[in-house]
């Protein structure tokens, strides 16, 4: 019998083949170079300032967190995944990276800045995983994700959303900006979305 979709079973055996297969790599890095293409230039300013750690949530093979590191190199990227096939390829790619396993997903540590590109999709209660992002954040938790998904939907997304799904809050972090792209359409044929939040300290 096959492992639902989205389970660690499936993303066990989806990172063991068809992630590379399917160009999850080329994707990935074309995400996090558009996200700092994209993101607002006063967040990127403050990123680039000072020495910040940075987490990429839901790293995969850890391209995403080879991008940050390059764009930011006074800073100390992190990666995480909760599929230990993803990490063990991630670390065999990047050995010089750090790169996290964590079969629940749960974060440990607290960082200065926490990124998610195309990870709340996946899960039913999106914003109840970004709540639990956001208690280790310290400044700004960035999210990037579909936008207005045409039907029908890819099979291991749950979630479709608008400029109406976000809320003005998660925990006590408040939204910033919405900053809508297209991406090259080989990677993603539709609208991606970047939702930037930032913590009381942050907006101080």
């Amino acid at each position: 019998m096959a492992s639902p979709i989205n389970s660690l079973e499936w993303w066990n055996s989806y990172f063991e083949s068809q992630w590379e297969q399917n160009h999850g790599r080329e994707q990935t890095r074309h995400f996090m170079s558009e996200l700092m293409n994209y993101l607002p230039a006063r967040e990127y300013k403050w990123i680039s300032s000072a020495r910040h750690t940075i987490l990429d949530w839901g790293c995969a093979l850890g391209d995403g967190v080879d991008v940050l590191q390059s764009a930011f190199p006074g800073s100390e990227v992190s990666g995480l995944d909760f599929s230990r096939t993803a990490i063990d390829k991630a670390r065999a790619a990047y050995p010089r990276h750090r790169l996290l396993w964590a079969e629940d997903g749960s974060i440990c540590s607290d960082y200065d800045v926490i990124v998610t590109s195309n990870c709340l999709e996946h899960f039913p209660d999106p914003f109840e995983v970004a709540a639990r992002h956001v208690e280790h954040a310290r400044y700004l938790y960035l999210v990037l994700v579909p936008f207005e998904e045409p039907e029908p939907m890819a099979p291991s997304h749950v979630q479709r959303f608008t400029a109406k799904s976000f809320p003005d809050r998660i925990g006590q972090f408040r939204k910033l900006s919405l900053t809508v792209f297209r991406p090259l359409p080989r990677f993603w044929d539709a609208a991606q979305s970047i939702v930037g939040y930032a913590s009381p300290d942050y907006a101080s």
